[in-house]
């Protein structure tokens, strides 16, 4: 089948559902895709076969280069409410998780600090 006739366009449904699993998720994406797909049925069949047949690394690229398109877009220019306001949540205090990540990841940093202190205190 030619690549332009199986083109599915994003539904704002569809974007909903992506920015409402990224923002309870960010950036971990296998769990965005598995909320996206419990819910898939929401969303036109179009869309739902697309979901189906495609590789996870296709719908992953899918999903990601619409949250990039949504973060990026001028607030104005979103006209569902739902949307506007999910896209300004990200965007004023990102991922739900983003914090929960930023501190494992200073424990990790002060982890190895520790662990290169008593290193050299072995010398």
């Amino acid at each position: 089948m030619d690549e332009r006739s199986r083109h599915v366009l994003v539904s704002v449904q569809e974007q909903i559902l992506i920015l409402r699993s990224y923002k309870r998720n960010g950036d971990n994406w296998p769990q965005v895709y598995g909320e996206v797909l419990r819910n898939v049925g929401r969303l036109s069949w179009k869309a739902q076969n697309l979901y189906k047949e495609n590789s996870y690394a296709q719908i992953q690229k899918r999903m990601s280069d619409q949250v990039q398109k949504l973060i990026s877009i001028r607030e104005e220019l979103i006209e569902n409410e739902e949307l506007r306001s999910l896209v300004r949540s990200v965007v004023e205090n990102g991922p739900d998780n983003q914090q929960v990540l930023n501190s494992l990841d200073l424990k990790v940093s002060i982890k190895e600090i520790l662990k290169s202190y008593f290193s050299l205190l072995k010398v």
